[in-house]
């Protein structure tokens, strides 16, 4: 089962990740709306704030504020903050992502993306939702956990756990799906 999990909060963060590096190449646009920029390149820091809404290809990302943290051209972490944060993207080949979270973060170092506060990842069939998240892709291990104190905002509120709880779903396989046909 930890496989199949593994898939799909992947995508999101590789997604993420290839989405907002400064390297060489880029072939597609990154278009970034905000009320505010912060660009402090001797700190290397980069906040975007104020219904932040972040595209490049088919990533959509829709948060109160986006911080791109960089030593020169090496990304070095990505904070994303909302009521909820909302992310999605259409990966090539697969079923469409879609994930929220108060609060998400990735460490490049630590190869760590956290999802925290009312978080869910769908795609497809999948739905994996807790107050916390934790997706260590080094050692590929997962690990959530629910809160007491769970009470949902998210605009998909059939994806929010029972209070205190971890909730995941997964569907039966598309072959086994057309199969049945």
């Amino acid at each position: 089962m930890l496989s199949l999990q593994n898939k799909w909060l992947a995508f999101l963060l590789m997604n993420l990740i290839a989405s907002t590096v400064y390297a060489a190449g880029q072939t597609q646009t990154i278009d970034i709306k905000s009320h505010s920029l912060l660009l402090d390149e001797k700190k290397g820091i980069s906040k975007y704030k104020g219904n932040v809404l972040f595209t490049k290809g088919s990533l959509i990302i829709k948060a109160d504020t986006v911080t791109i943290y960089h030593n020169g051209n090496k990304l070095t972490k990505v904070l994303i903050t909302g009521s909820p944060a909302d992310v999605q993207h259409q990966p090539e080949n697969e079923a469409k992502v879609h994930s929220q979270a108060n609060k998400m973060e990735y460490l490049v170092a630590e190869e760590r993306l956290f999802l925290n506060g009312q978080a869910f990842v769908d795609q497809g069939d999948r739905h994996f939702s807790g107050e916390s998240i934790e997706y260590d892709t080094r050692q590929r291990i997962i690990t959530a956990s629910g809160s007491s104190a769970t009470t949902s905002k998210s605009e998909n509120p059939e994806n929010s756990p029972p209070k205190g709880r971890v909730h995941v779903i997964i569907g039966p396989a598309e072959e086994k799906k057309n199969n049945k046909i």
